[in-house]
């Protein structure tokens, strides 16, 4: 085969070509084209041509001008060339509703054409038909075998495939013509088009006819040839070839009946607004699975969601999870997703919905606002402050007042949920949110609510704590300046400014925590003016007097303030005191030695005290007298006092006589007036709690007199030490009998001796602890807490507290603190942690 191309052959952009070929009856002249690009999408894979009668072409020339009758052509149409063929149904309306979206999926030998708008009478619209393409007496025959539609759209497939294919035909019909339901189509015209826009002669092609229709790819290839002629080019034999040849698997059958319709009785069921039985429609729906069927699956979850939605939460929620399976970029089905999770109560789950949502493409602005949606919801329900606050603080996505307002809102927890902003930025944004909320038509921010869901968000950071750290560090700080410069009464509204917004529970707690840990002097100050509002004046007067003796020189109490703890045995106390230690139970021990006093006394008295000059002694029993006389008052003791020589260093002491009595010698006349007070105080207390036995110099031991209380709790085994046989033997010849006593106290009683009785050790430490139990009853009823410190550092043998130095080794020695835990001074009952 020889090649008679000329110089332009090639530039008429159809790859025009003369070729010489040799038949049966001699050499033949041939007319070849393509490939060449038609139009977008559309291609010429190839043309053959003869000429017109018996002249052979000599030129090249013949190429453009001469005359020339096709024989075959092939086109090849793409997916693009089909879907913008659709685009003439948007804006086609399938009964009263609008098309918005036309789109063509092809696969292999299916060809599906979608339609979608918006909602139809409320419920999601969407068609898909699947088309059947045949060829029918040389023309395209284009049939729906099948339509789902969703929403009410028409009454039957048969008119839905109707309108798309009247909207298809319009403005077309010299090459497409509608014919009762099928379209056929005659695409040789095409082929003279092309010719005529290169500047060439077209040739003859009426006599072109579709010979076969195949799909390749996403699109299909079009095979033209003049049957007519009975033989065309060599090599495509036409003799035989069927008037009605299709795509394989497409032979159309008899359609007189129409297309199917799988989704009419879903349709019939929304028309009617019967709910349960457009369920069911939907449950016996067949599964698509044409190409573009995840459109139609998204559709069906979405009738299916909106039938569920507000009836069944667990179904909807089904419904909303298959409409993401088919449609993961769908914004409205995300927003469905969040909307549960809200409702749920889960705010975690709201987060990662708008994290998904923010994902999903779309406009600057439109991922804007979803940006901000999920920060208002990291700052407003998980106090993610830190990155939510970096969102709000451009303002430029708000607009009306509503939205300056909900802005500032959750501005203002965002920074309250970031450690790292400062209290008063806080502050700005909750009052530029306050501001806001008067401008808004209805209530938007309520104060109380705005301020509760900033708490809780500073909370959930540990800005309260941050807060109360800096607010009980300022308060500390003032209430020593004041202290020193004696200006405590200015205290309370120094507390009220340094306060603030944070939390006063935990500053509270914090001046506790640094008063108990610390000995801060500035913290048991602030401490007991805060205690004071809440009406614990003993407890108030008892921190001001510990936190005056930690800075001497410095005047923290008025001195000629009434005395709060002079009250009756039977006067009504301040329960602020902690109690006895934890896991060292002996109040059973001491309410038998209470109820023993009067049994005890006498009981081993010491001999006479060598008595001071009557002047000496009077002027000593003046000292004390009124003191000792306030005591008796409380303690509905008689309380004989007696003058004697030498005696200890802390000048009192105790004789068990027949009316116990205390001692005094004449160091107490060197100490201050808190310390002998206190020391008086701790005498009558030891009194009356059965002790005086034990601290009579001629008295018996503590072991001895515990094991004369074990006879009371079991009176089967009588002690084996002498001075507790000699104190059961006075008990019992003054009427004492183990039957005075309930059983429970006695069980009591018993299980607490013999815990303290086993050896030496067990029996100092309950000496210790029973004098501490002594000491805070004696603090308490002198009401002077510091001097209980003097006594006890003097005890120790200590420097005396004349600097804050030595007034801290003081009351870090363990009698102090223990002092300190039992009054419960620094916390309350139950709320020691430290």
């Amino acid at each position: 085969m020889a090649s008679a191309t000329g110089r332009d052959g090639q530039a008429s952009g159809l790859g025009l070509r003369l070729e010489l070929a040799q038949g049966p009856g001699g050499p033949r002249v041939r007319l070849h084209a393509g490939p060449a690009d038609l139009a977008p999408g559309l291609r010429l894979a190839t043309l053959v041509a003869e000429p017109v009668g018996e002249d052979r072409p000599r030129s090249t020339a013949a190429l453009r001008e001469g005359s020339w009758r096709a024989l075959e052509a092939r086109l090849e149409v793409s997916a693009e060339a089909l879907e913008g063929a659709a685009q003439a149904l948007c804006g086609v309306t399938i009964g009263t509703w609008p098309i918005g979206h036309v789109s063509v999926d092809a696969a292999g030998e299916s060809v599906v054409l979608t339609l979608a708008g918006p909602r139809d009478d409320g419920w999601p619209a969407l068609a898909q038909i699947e088309l059947g393409v045949a060829v029918e007496a040389g023309e395209i025959a284009v049939r729906a075998r099948r339509v789902w539609a969703t929403g009410p759209l028409a009454p039957s497939a048969t008119a839905v495939w109707q309108a798309a294919a009247r909207g298809l035909s319009r403005g077309r019909e010299g090459a497409v013509r509608l014919d009762g339901a099928t379209l056929r189509l005659s695409p040789e015209w095409l082929v003279r088009r092309a010719f005529r826009a290169a500047g060439a002669v077209p040739p003859r092609t009426r006599g072109l006819q579709v010979a076969r229709v195949r799909g390749e790819g996403r699109g299909l290839r079009v095979v033209l040839a003049d049957v007519a002629q009975g033989t065309g080019s060599e090599g495509h034999a036409r003799e035989g070839m069927s008037e009605r040849t299709c795509m394989k698997g497409h032979v159309f059958k008899d359609m007189s009946d129409g297309p199917e319709d799988p989704l009419a009785e879903l349709r019939a069921a929304l028309r009617a607004g019967d709910r349960a039985a457009a369920l069911t429609a939907l449950s016996y729906a067949p599964a698509p699975t044409h190409p573009g069927a995840r459109r139609l699956t998204r559709a069906l979850a979405q009738v299916q969601a909106e039938l569920l939605r507000f009836h069944d939460r667990a179904g909807a929620a089904a419904a909303v999870r298959a409409w993401l399976a088919a449609a993961p970029d769908d914004p409205e089905a995300w927003w469905r997703v969040i909307v549960a999770q809200a409702r749920a109560g889960e705010p975690e789950g709201v987060v990662r919905g708008l994290a998904a949502l923010e994902r999903v493409p779309g406009p600057p602005a439109v991922r804007q606002r979803r940006r901000v949606a999920r920060a208002l919801v990291e700052a407003e329900q998980l106090g993610a402050g830190g990155r939510a606050r970096a969102v709000l603080e451009d303002m430029s996505w708000s607009g009306g007042p509503a939205a300056q307002a909900e802005g500032w809102r959750a501005l203002a927890i965002a920074r309250a949920g970031d450690p790292q902003v400062a209290g008063e930025q806080v502050e700005a944004a909750v009052s530029a949110a306050l501001d806001a909320g008067v401008r808004c038509e209805r209530a938007w921010c309520e104060a109380a609510e705005l301020h509760a869901r900033v708490a809780a968000a500073g909370r959930r950071c540990g800005r309260d704590v941050a807060e109360a750290e800096r607010a009980a560090s300022e308060i500390v700080e003032a209430a020593l300046r004041l202290a020193r410069e004696e200006r405590l009464t200015q205290l309370g509204s120094v507390i009220v400014g340094q306060i603030g917004r944070a939390d006063r529970r935990r500053v509270r707690t914090e001046l506790q925590t640094r008063a108990a840990r610390s000995l801060d002097a500035g913290a048991m100050l602030a401490l007991a003016e805060m205690v004071e509002e809440t009406g614990e004046r003993g407890r108030a007067r008892a921190l001001r007097q510990v936190a005056g003796f930690l800075l001497p020189g410095c005047r923290v109490e008025d001195e000629n303030e009434p005395e709060a703890c002079a009250a009756s045995e039977g006067s009504p106390r301040e329960a602020w005191g902690a109690g006895e230690e934890g896991g060292e139970p002996r109040e059973a021990i001491r309410g038998c030695l209470r109820e023993l006093v009067t049994a005890t006394a006498g009981i081993r008295a010491a001999r006479e005290l060598t008595l001071l000059d009557l002047s000496e002694a009077m002027r000593m029993q003046a000292i004390v007298e009124p003191e000792v006389a306030r005591l008796r008052a409380a303690t509905g003791l008689r309380l004989p006092v007696r003058v004697g020589r030498g005696g200890p260093e802390g000048g009192v002491a105790i004789r068990n006589e027949r009316e116990p009595a205390i001692v005094v010698y004449p160091a107490i006349e060197r100490q201050a007036e808190r310390e002998r007070r206190f020391r008086l105080a701790l005498a009558a207390e030891l009194v009356r709690g059965g002790l005086a036995i034990v601290l009579d110099p001629a008295g018996a031991s503590l072991h001895e007199l515990l094991a004369a209380l074990a006879w009371l709790g079991e009176p089967s085994q009588p002690p084996t030490l002498p001075g507790a046989q000699t104190i059961v033997r006075l008990w019992q010849k003054r009427g004492v009998s183990p039957e005075q006593f309930t059983p429970e106290l006695r069980a009591r009683l018993c299980g607490q001796l013999g815990s303290w009785r086993t050896d030496a050790a067990s029996v100092t430490r309950l000496a210790t602890l029973l004098r501490g139990d002594h000491c805070v009853a004696a603090a308490r009823l002198a009401g002077a807490f510091d001097g209980a410190l003097l006594a006890i550092g003097r005890d120790a043998r200590l420097p005396a507290p004349v600097d804050e130095a030595s007034a801290r080794q003081v009351c870090a020695t363990d009698e102090a603190q223990r002092l300190f835990r039992g009054a419960g001074l620094f916390f309350a009952a139950g709320d020691e942690h430290v």
